[in-house]
């Protein structure tokens, strides 16, 4: 019977020869051989130095690729449509005209028929008086008035003037003056200041090749 010591240390044994690496057999025949150079090719010593021999173009370094490629930028497309054709030309600009129609400019004036003036008025009023009516139907402030009047004529004529009565009689007189102003007069006309008209207005420019427009503030 095989002891617990021995079948560890036999176990232990095939574990270590199956993780061993083989032995490496470094006799002259496993050596690789050289390379043969092809006739056509230069003998490498004939390189400058720092030059690749075609023996040596496994060691050229390779294009990068991955994200180092990736970085790499890539060549710009030419600008296409109205940037583009912007600036494949100079603008030749070309003003824009509007037509502002302006109405006629009227207005309202007075117009003066007749200047102001004034006016001069006699003033009366009326009283009652007392007078002498002689029988030819005169009238007479006294009755010295009426007798003198009587007096003027002859013998033949005296009886148809001899006598009068007493009448009162209402009648106007003068009381001064009164002033009068009167204002001017006249008529309101619409004359026309000035005349409508057509006012050609630059709003803007447009380039005559590519029809870009800009606008005046």
């Amino acid at each position: 019977m095989i002891s617990p010591a021995i079948s560890v240390f036999m176990t232990v044994l095939v574990l270590a020869s199956c993780c061993w690496p083989p032995a490496v057999d470094h006799s002259p025949e496993m050596d690789r051989p050289p390379a043969v150079i092809p006739a056509e090719y230069p003998a490498a010593e004939s390189f400058p130095e720092g030059d690749v021999s075609p023996e040596d173009t496994s060691t050229a370094e390779a294009p990068e690729t991955g994200q180092q490629a990736e970085e790499t930028p890539a060549a710009e497309a030419p600008e296409t449509g109205p940037q583009a054709e912007e600036a494949s030309h100079v603008h030749q600009w070309e003003d824009i005209i509007a037509t502002v129609h302006h109405e006629a400019v009227i207005e309202q004036v007075w117009v003066v028929d007749q200047e102001a003036w004034d006016e001069t008025v006699p003033l009366y009023e009326t009283i009652q008086t007392e007078k002498c009516r002689c029988r030819c139907g005169m009238l007479f402030d006294t009755a010295e008035e009426q007798w003198a009047h009587a007096e003027s004529f002859s013998d033949e004529e005296w009886e148809q003037h001899a006598g009068w009565t007493s009448e009162v009689v209402t009648e106007e007189v003068p009381a001064g003056e009164e002033v009068i102003h009167h204002p001017e007069e006249g008529h309101w006309e619409v004359r026309t200041i000035q005349e409508a008209w057509d006012e050609a207005v630059v709003t803007g420019q447009r380039c005559a090749v590519c029809g870009a427009v800009t606008e005046n503030q």
